[in-house]
């Protein structure tokens, strides 16, 4: 769970970045 929640925010992050 924890992991999940740690890689769905890095999806949004990298996505902001080019």
């Amino acid at each position: 769970m924890a992991v999940s929640l740690s890689r769905q925010r890095d999806l949004p992050k990298e996505r902001c970045r080019p």
